[in-house]
């Protein structure tokens, strides 16, 4: 057993007094040096999450994705593992970037700010741009390109209306197949929340095994509809509606005898997937003649009744799956199922969520369960699953000293690799953006934001000293227009100040991509606000979940308004979505 008290009483270095030895100048080169190497190891160990990733290693695991692997065996959370996946995926497919992120000349916020925006054509440009800039300006370089070039353009909104239709039918194989035309506005709204259901800051599905992206909004969408079946939108008398219903025998069940297991007026279904689907479900027992004629139904009844599926909630409190996040929708899972003559009682019962439930039945995973709290999964083959590495071999450890490390790799950090070659200029964005082929007259033809950005750098230093004196107002007023009604609507909002980006406005919508201004603005971007007396012109836009303007917003409205509000805002904070209004111009009058 482990004991605390040997290692309380043990005498320990403290590295707090070395750095307290240090002159100030040797101080100051560690820090940058470390950082340098900090970087060459960083992008190491994404390399090898990348090459992880691509032999699959996550699936002996049983884990979804390399995400959820991440999370169990790195101690990330699914944000920042999500963020690590995509850096490591992008640097397999630039060299240039991941050659100076080897050698500690680039930081891990810089190549994950340019490796969203860089092309094999651009990459070189941007090392370079890199190398002379912040990581705050990098950041703004790379929101001011995607400004520019957003792809979105209008159709005549009569004629786009009328073609409007959900249609599905069922294909050859059995499959349900749907197909959505709808308005972009509305495609847009339902495209978030499918995202959001994905990859996006409120709740993030990973990737499951051999899945692909299709697969992956499939999942996202029967989440929603699960979840609006379950809510007060559908009516309890209507709720029958909604069943999937499952017509199958009962030796089928516990014998895997018979002929009879399909779904109602569709295709058959194996005898496991019946049995998945019977876990935790509705069951009305029907019993027929010898030709088949139903001569008696019996009551419906829940194979777990409310009060107990609420008892094992308050118990697992989600998915029992090592690693695994979900929490929401989960499923009351029989360890002895209960057509074999398992009891329907929490000492045989675990929650699992649908991906690891399919895998106990259909994936031929095992479960054992003590009926308290140790709960072990064991793969098809029999072998348990543990936090213990699989590895045969005995894998290189990990240098103690990271510059040994590093430097073993033939890189050569000094203590001004990683620092900045910028010496206070300030970022024009009218010298850089040519220099990837995006002149002024592209960003004036596509409407955007960028033009305003290099044409009005004076007016937008005159913006933000007045934007800064009222830097501590409670509120700021957005005018948005109706989706349809085309009519100004104006809230009164909380704002905050975006400190990297000074004409940046930070708001939080309670409601999510439910909430109608954010609706509005998502269908018409361009938007007026007032802030004191003044009266702005600005594009709004709901802050990219993968950008370092999602922390950030959180983090300055949190902060700025916890002070002033009795209540506790850190729940809030979390599931409100961010968006920022970029102020443009003083709005004509």
């Amino acid at each position: 057993m482990f004991d605390a008290s040997a290692v309380l009483d043990a005498p320990l270095f403290d590295p707090r007094e070395e750095a307290a030895c240090l002159p100030l100048e040797r101080l100051e080169a560690e820090i940058t040096q470390l950082a340098g190497n900090l970087a060459a190891a960083e992008c190491r160990w994404l390399l090898l999450v990348a090459e992880f990733d691509r032999r699959r290693g996550w699936e002996q695991w049983g884990c979804r994705s390399l995400v959820h692997w991440l999370g169990w065996h790195c101690a990330l959370d699914e944000r920042a593992a999500r963020e690590k996946v995509r850096v490591a995926r992008a640097l397999t497919e630039f060299g240039v970037i991941c050659e100076q992120f080897a050698r500690g000349r680039l930081s891990y916020s810089k190549v994950r700010a340019i490796t969203r925006i860089a092309t094999p054509e651009t990459e070189a440009d941007l090392v370079s741009l890199a190398e002379h800039a912040s990581a705050a300006q990098v950041e703004r370089l790379v929101a001011a390109y995607r400004r520019t070039f957003d792809p979105t353009r209008r159709k005549e909104a009569d004629e786009r209306h009328t073609k409007q239709s959900v249609q599905w039918f069922t294909d050859d194989d059995g499959s349900f197949v749907m197909q959505v035309r709808l308005d972009p506005e509305d495609g847009t709204f339902l495209r978030g929340v499918i995202e959001a259901n994905t990859e996006g800051s409120i709740r993030e599905r990973p990737r499951e095994r051999r899945e692909t992206v299709g697969m992956r909004r499939a999942a996202a969408l029967m989440e929603m509809a699960v979840l609006a079946a379950g809510s007060d939108a559908v009516p309890i008398e209507a709720a029958d509606r909604y069943l999937v219903m499952v017509n199958v025998d009962e030796t089928v069940l516990t014998h895997d005898e018979g002929t009879r297991c399909e779904l109602d007026g569709g295709p058959g279904l194996p005898a496991e997937t019946a049995r998945r689907v019977a876990c935790d479900a509705s069951c009305v027992r029907i019993v027929r003649d010898a030709l088949s004629q139903v001569v008696d139904v019996g009551r419906k009844t829940r194979v777990i009744p409310r009060w107990m599926r609420r008892q094992l909630h308050a118990r697992d409190g989600g998915c029992v799956f090592p690693g695994c996040s979900e929490r929401r929708i989960v499923i009351g899972h029989h360890i002895h199922h209960w057509t074999r003559g398992g009891e329907t009682e929490l000492r045989n019962l675990i929650e699992l969520c649908a991906f690891h439930h399919r895998l106990v039945h259909e994936g031929g995973w095992t479960v054992t369960f003590d009926g308290v709290r140790l709960v072990t999964f064991f793969e098809p083959d029999g072998t348990p699953v543990s936090n213990t590495c699989r590895a045969t071999g005995s894998a290189e450890p990990f240098a103690p000293d990271l510059e040994a490390h590093v430097a073993e790799r033939g890189v050569d950090v000094t203590p001004r690799s990683v620092v900045s070659k910028w010496y206070g200029e300030p970022l024009d964005l009218g010298l850089i953006l040519p220099a990837f082929g995006l002149t002024l007259e592209t960003a004036r033809s596509s409407g955007s934001n960028g033009a305003r950005d290099t044409e009005h750098m004076a007016n937008d230093r005159s913006i933000a000293d007045q934007l800064a004196a009222h830097v501590d107002d409670d509120f700021c007023y957005l005018t948005t227009r109706g989706r349809v009604t085309r009519r100004p609507h104006e809230i009164e909002i909380w704002f905050a100040l975006d400190t990297v980006q000074p004409t940046t406005l930070f708001l939080m919508a309670g409601g999510g991509d439910g909430s109608d201004w954010v609706r509005n603005l998502r269908a018409e971007p361009d938007v007026t606000v007032r802030v004191g007396d003044a009266t702005y012109a600005a594009r709004a836009r709901v802050v990219d979940p993968e950008s370092e303007d999602e922390e950030r917003a959180r983090t300055l409205v949190h902060d700025k308004f916890a002070p002033r509000y009795s209540g506790d805002l850190t729940e809030w904070r979390g599931r409100a979505l961010p968006v920022a209004v970029d102020v443009v111009d003083v709005a004509q009058s």
